[in-house]
């Protein structure tokens, strides 16, 4: 283990300090990019130019999608290992202890799980810089009497995933509440306990608040009690020898933050997650089960001829009317997906109410704007953006665009110009755009509705986080 672990930081070393000589490699394909972690494993030669990363599966972390493997996590590290040159390698771990474990064997470079920054025992695990910051949260099952305080804890039965931040927590709660109990499942994570907590197996559990709200969107069971302390930051866990990747990721955290790719990678993951009550959670997920089966080939056909998601054409569906192909709105729109009467007539529509008619249209309308969405937008932006312009207009989205630039923000990144588009409502703003006055706000909510719905439709088909 120790040879092991003295080549690994060789062979790390040896290209940290490399040259930049060029571009960096692309990712590994999904297939590649995965392994188990075993006795077996050895470091990769020097010329594959490898990183390491011990992650665990969950919504926040690493999953498999329609398009590969993806997770805030796993795009985070895998963007850092592209900036020194190296393929990531993604090694799956059970629980978070475990991952601290391996690295302190010097089993892997980094790991990358949402882990909360913290002392470890004897010094054989470090923390490298705080990229986001968290609550720890104590989510209880509903029907269950959830405690008031930390007081109340010792009553209840709770449950952690094992040599997790959230145990640590406990265990230093101990201390003052020697009543205090609670369990560790081997191989449980935080995502699995907090569906067994919402199925009533334990009452409580502790979780970060970036998770609890993922999650509650899909098990309206769960409900926060209180939040346990301040905000915590989380980082990456580093092994021992490990001064010159730290220095490393410093260095680059430093200017993914300043450049706004960090805000982009958090709104991309966290920034459509909304409060929706309990019974519209409930209420969406009764409309996913038994209503729209009954359209999804309509959406999956319309979409397919314009190259869109279809999961986006129907969560947009389900913002403008409920997938009610009878809806009717305050300014003359009408049907599934709600088109304006000019619209309608530009893409021959003769019968609003009809779903085929409406949900075609609606899915060459969305494609139109997607298509004048400026080439300087890439990836899932251009979907967001094409969103925004369905519901504000062309127009006021290149008002939004100027007023971007004018004022220091990249026009075209997402988070930037949700910040942008609200201003445009505002009188000082407003008098100096070419088109004038616009609800931006009611947009930005638009797209944040559309991209939740979307999501959890994925959630319910097994295709999403």
């Amino acid at each position: 283990m120790r040879v092991r672990g003295f080549l690994r930081t060789f062979f790390l070393l040896a290209l940290l300090f490399a040259p930049d000589t060029g571009p960096a490699l692309p990712a590994a394909a999904p297939g590649e990019s995965e392994t188990s972690l075993s006795p077996s494993l050895s470091p990769a030669p020097a010329r594959e130019r490898e990183l390491v990363i011990l992650t665990i599966r969950g919504p926040t972390t690493y999953r498999d999608g329609p398009g590969g493997a993806a997770g805030f996590e796993h795009d985070l590290a895998t963007a850092f290992a592209q900036s020194i040159g190296a393929r990531p390698r993604f090694v799956l771990m059970a629980a978070p202890g475990e991952i601290l474990d391996a690295l302190a064997r010097g089993e892997g470079d980094l790991g990358a799980a949402g882990l909360v920054r913290s002392e470890r025992p004897e010094g054989k695990v470090r923390f490298g810089p705080s990229y986001q910051s968290v609550s720890l949260q104590v989510v209880c099952g509903r029907g269950r009497r959830a405690p008031s305080g930390v007081m109340d804890l010792p009553s209840r039965t709770l449950v952690v995933p094992a040599g997790s931040g959230e145990e640590r927590t406990l265990a230093q709660l101990r201390q003052a509440l020697p009543a205090l109990a609670w369990e560790s499942p081997e191989g449980a994570g935080a995502a699995a306990l907090l569906a067994a907590v919402s199925r009533g197996k334990w009452d409580c559990t502790l979780a970060s608040s970036a998770l609890v709200a993922l999650e509650r969107r899909h098990r309206p069971g769960l409900k926060v009690a209180f939040d346990l302390g301040g905000p915590e930051p989380l980082a990456w866990a580093l092994g021992p020898g490990s001064a010159a990747l730290e220095s490393r990721i410093i260095t680059w955290l430093d200017r993914f933050r300043q450049s706004g790719q960090l805000d982009a990678l958090l709104d991309r993951y966290y920034g459509f997650v909304e409060g929706l009550t309990g019974s519209e959670i409930q209420g969406f997920r009764g409309d996913v089960e038994n209503v729209l089966p009954g359209f999804r080939k309509l959406f999956e056909t319309a979409a397919d001829k314009h190259d869109l998601p279809w999961t986006l054409l129907a969560a947009l569906a389900y913002q403008e009317s409920g997938w009610n192909p009878a809806a009717e709105g305050p300014r003359g729109t009408a049907g599934m997906m709600m088109l304006a009467a000019g619209t309608a007539r530009l893409y021959g529509v003769t019968d609003p109410f009809d779903p085929v008619q409406s949900i075609e249209a609606g899915a060459g309308y969305l494609a139109r704007m997607r298509a004048m969405v400026p080439k300087t937008v890439k990836g899932p932006d251009r979907e967001w953006f094409a969103l925004a312009a369905y519901n504000i207009g062309v127009a006021h989205m290149k008002d939004a665009y100027t007023l971007a630039s004018r004022m220091g923000k990249n026009p075209n990144r997402w988070a930037d110009l949700q910040e942008i588009l609200p201003l445009l409502s505002e009188d000082e703003h407003q008098k100096t755009l070419r088109y004038g006055f616009a609800r931006g706000e009611i947009t930005v909510e638009h797209v944040k509705s559309v991209r939740n719905y979307q999501n959890m439709i994925e959630r319910a088909l097994g295709q999403g986080p």
